[in-house]
């Protein structure tokens, strides 16, 4: 071999090998010296990269707890999909981008850049999270059951039933089918909401009777204005509810819903979610959009 095509093979054989990527930003080069001080990678080479595999995983850790803060101060699942959906494409494209630097060409020097890569990524997603919960600050209904002044199933005739943490009371009177769902004050007696049920309230699990009941909403933030639910059948089969907002609406009826047979609902992020039979069935949230 001539000298020219030795010196021309040499050369493509070191960029072949490749080179240790340069530190070049403060986050990974803080990590690369950490490793480097170590007593344990004292022989560099592949020690460097165990050592920042292992700090990949810990900065996985923090990913994983700053992600679990930014669902849990979303309101809704399709918002919290948005988020859990971005983690996974990024993972993705980190593992993808970073395996094709370890396999390019997939020597020492390529190990320890992949590994760095995975560094670098780690703490780019971290700071992406903290920005997130920082400044993100969705409004979220508050609204929870409020259990102890709510009544399931058969509810009695002719008693008050304090609603707690407010001055209000509710009552219901006249009889089965003529039921009238009642709000008055509790240091006056003055009424501040009504509502004509017209409609039986049953318990048990036929005829999904375990809905039925008349239920108190409580506000997480203004507690003394809360809202009322009643749920119960009419006629031979259908289920209804109906809701007030007594003390921002009165006796105004702010959400109506009737079941063929039946009705499911629930309290889902907030808000009163009922969803009634039929062939289309569209769920109803409350407070609305």
């Amino acid at each position: 071999m001539s000298p020219a095509r030795a010196l021309i093979a040499a050369s493509a054989l070191l960029i072949g090998m490749g080179e240790i990527a340069h530190a070049d930003t403060p986050a990974l080069k803080s990590e690369i010296d950490v490793c480097k001080a170590d007593p344990v990678n004292k022989i560099g080479g592949a020690a460097i990269g165990e050592c920042l595999e292992n700090r990949s995983v810990e900065l996985d850790a923090e990913i994983a707890d700053l992600l679990g803060q930014s669902i849990g101060k979303l309101c809704s699942d399709p918002d919290r999909r948005i988020i859990q959906n971005g983690q996974k494409a990024w993972a993705e494209q980190r593992s993808q981008q970073c395996g094709l630097i370890t396999r390019s060409p997939g020597n020492t020097a390529s190990y320890v850049n992949g590994a760095s890569c995975m560094v670098l990524q780690g703490h780019q997603r971290i700071e992406q999270l903290s920005f997130f919960n920082r400044y993100a600050s969705p409004f979220c209904y508050g609204f929870a059951l409020e259990d102890r002044s709510s009544v399931a199933g058969e509810v009695p005739y002719n008693q008050s039933f304090a609603i707690r943490d407010t001055q209000l009371q509710w009552s219901l009177s006249g009889g089965p089918d003529e039921a009238t769902l009642d709000v008055t004050s509790l240091r006056t007696g003055k009424l501040i909401a009504t509502m004509h049920l017209n409609c039986f309230f049953c318990s048990g699990d036929e005829d999904n009777c375990s809905a039925d009941g008349v239920y108190v909403l409580r506000q997480r933030d203004v507690p003394e204005a809360p809202a009322i639910f009643a749920v119960c059948h009419k006629g031979a089969h259908s289920q209804t509810l109906q809701l007030v907002d007594p003390t921002q609406f009165g006796s105004e009826i702010r959400l109506e819903v009737t079941g063929n047979y039946y009705l499911d609902w629930s309290i889902k992020d907030g808000r009163l979610q009922v969803l009634p039979d039929g062939e289309m069935p569209r769920a109803q949230l409350w407070p609305g959009d």
